[in-house]
């Protein structure tokens, strides 16, 4: 007679950002679109993309004014100036202007008066998070003659119609700066607006005495998951732990950091409603473990040295050198060059610009579509377990800023050094009349040579890692039962069982052999790293079990999975 236990099936962690059900995981083949199913719905002409135009410039290192808080702050601030006032008084409720982005207006209008051009995004992002804001600034700018009139005066004969400042229906922090050049021959009026997707609480840019950074929140558009990441080292990026006892939009989200790293670049993303494979970059930013003089910016390092292209390239020439740059900074990460992808490439090439075309306007089904056609990988010559990707539009058109922007990205570290990373695929597509370009990364992780333990141990990293952010000892399981959970993996992985009757024999064995009530934690994955972990795991104060790791390619279904089973003593507790 079958012994009675307690079951809670998992979300299945698929390929981006995962997807959210409360039914087993279902292998359905019809959800990837087929070669020939892209190329009918990228033979239409490419749709109309913004044209990107690079109105930034790059500087290899720069002084900033400061002073810059320890802690985010978007609590309205007294206003400054004639302007700041102006809005206060007359602009619409959601306008309000903030420390930060007076501190941001200041650094950033400085940087303008003295360049005649904005800070490229790396500089630009730096100074929004030592400001201490977690938003996403634009910027506008009006110019005056210092020998005419003062900048006082300037802004003071300005109004909130004649900024032209933009309409928004969601909260704004304003600020705006007035000033001159180096040798006051310039003068020049700029603009801050930010606008944050995202409700924050104010959190500390430095780490606690444990190395931990916290981000509590809520998102202000509905989400099926949130999840953070962060960078460490050189080359590195972790995932960070979702603290239980916050449900979507709310969370709590905490990063441990390495301490000796100045800078630490972080970002909390969130599964897209309507869909199970998307998720969009809510927060990024900067904090600063180990950076005494944050006005001293020195750009990131890449590590390489880039080949300067000609004015003529072509898009098949940069991605030449996208290629080279990404295995030669593999090779300072200690980890194996990637095989290139021809054909998937090109087919990245006809479905990018239909895809940024979706997602603008917001058709999740459309956008979908190429996200799955794309990440089944079909044209991808290995067998692999999951696919990881990441976007960028680079307004300079400079292959070696694209690089710089995806080593300070955790997501950007993901895709390019990740060693289980195998093959990579390089959408790339330049909109008419534009000095920029848009490169997708698309990299797919062949499913490694390793024993049923070696899983076990990665399984159980994520989760402790979980575990020691929200003060619980680490999960321990039973070696006894081990060879038990090796065993069905096999049967599994080689078709005798099938993922569902493997875990209900699995399941069974186990409570015979303990002799009462026990519980199960059930999924399928493509991540063994990035699993969305049930509360009860994270917060129980012990927890010891036995785990079942087994990967399992169905027939027809583009990727391999993993089928993970968790089962531990007793019921659980309501």
């Amino acid at each position: 007679m079958r012994q009675p236990y307690t079951v809670i099936i998992l979300v299945a962690a698929l390929l981006f950002a995962g997807c959210s059900s409360s039914k087993p995981f279902n292998f359905d083949r019809e959800k990837y679109p087929t070669v020939q199913e892209m190329k009918k719905e990228t033979s239409a002409p490419a749709p109309d993309v913004d044209v990107i135009d690079d109105d930034t410039v790059f500087v290899a290192s720069w002084t900033l004014l400061g002073p810059f808080p320890n802690q985010t702050d978007s609590m309205p601030s007294a206003p400054t100036n004639a302007l700041e006032r102006s809005i206060a008084a007359n602009a619409p409720d959601n306008y309000k202007t903030t420390k930060s982005a007076q501190c941001v207006a200041r650094e950033v209008g400085h940087f303008y008066a003295n360049n005649q051009k904005f800070p490229h995004t790396t500089l630009d992002n730096y100074i929004v998070s030592t400001c201490g804001s977690t938003a996403g600034f634009g910027f506008s700018t009006m110019d005056f003659n210092p020998a005419e009139q003062t900048a006082e005066e300037a802004i003071a004969s300005l109004t909130f119609d004649g900024a032209k400042l933009p309409k928004s229906e969601k909260p704004v922090d304003f600020a705006v700066w007035g000033g001159v050049n180096a040798d006051s021959t310039k003068g020049v009026i700029v603009f801050a607006y930010g606008t944050n997707p995202v409700n924050v609480e104010s959190f500390s840019l430095v780490p606690d005495t444990n190395g931990y950074v916290t981000i509590q929140g809520e998102l202000l558009d509905s989400a099926t998951n949130v999840f953070g990441s962060i960078t460490k080292g050189d080359f590195e990026a972790e995932d960070c732990a979702n603290l239980p006892g916050f449900e979507v939009p709310r969370f709590k989200i905490r990063c441990k950091v390495n301490a000796a790293d100045e800078v630490a670049h972080y970002e909390i993303s969130a599964g897209v409603t309507g869909s199970d494979i998307q998720s969009n970059i809510k927060l990024q930013g900067m904090v600063f473990p180990n950076k005494a003089d944050r006005t001293v910016w020195t750009a990131p390092k890449t590590f390489i040295d880039a080949n300067e292209l000609p004015p003529n390239a072509t898009m098949d020439d940069v991605r030449k050198e996208l290629v080279r740059m990404a295995n030669e900074v593999r090779a300072k990460a200690n980890a194996k060059p990637l095989k290139f992808e021809a054909a998937q490439s090109s087919e990245a090439d006809a479905a990018y610009p239909h895809y940024l075309a979706a997602k603008r306007e917001d058709r999740i089904k459309d956008s979908d579509f190429f996200v799955r056609g794309l990440s089944a990988g079909w044209r991808v010559d290995t067998e692999f377990v999951s696919s990881t990707w990441r976007g960028h539009c680079e307004d300079s058109g400079a292959p070696e800023q694209v690089m710089s922007d995806l080593l300070t990205s955790p997501s950007g570290r993901e895709t390019l050094l990740n060693g289980d990373v195998t093959n990579l695929a390089i959408g790339l597509y330049r909109p008419e009349k534009s000095t920029g370009f848009c490169s997708m990364y698309l990299g797919y992780k062949a499913l490694p040579d390793e024993s049923h333990e070696e899983r076990v141990k990665r399984f159980l990293k994520a989760l402790n890692r979980a575990r020691e952010a929200n003060g619980k000892s680490r999960a321990k399981i039973y070696k006894s039962l081990k060879p038990v959970a090796a065993d069905f993996a096999k049967d599994i992985t080689k078709g005798e069982l099938t993922p569902e009757e493997g875990m209900e024999e699995f399941v069974d064995k186990v409570a015979k052999k303990w002799r009462g009530p026990v519980t199960y934690i059930y999924g399928t994955y493509t991540n063994l790293e990035r699993v969305p972990l049930d509360g009860h795991l994270v917060a129980a104060d012990d927890m010891r079990g036995s785990i079942m790791v087994a990967p399992y390619k169905h027939p027809g279904y583009p990727m391999t999975v993993y089928v993970v089973v968790f089962v531990y003593k007793g019921k659980l507790k309501k």
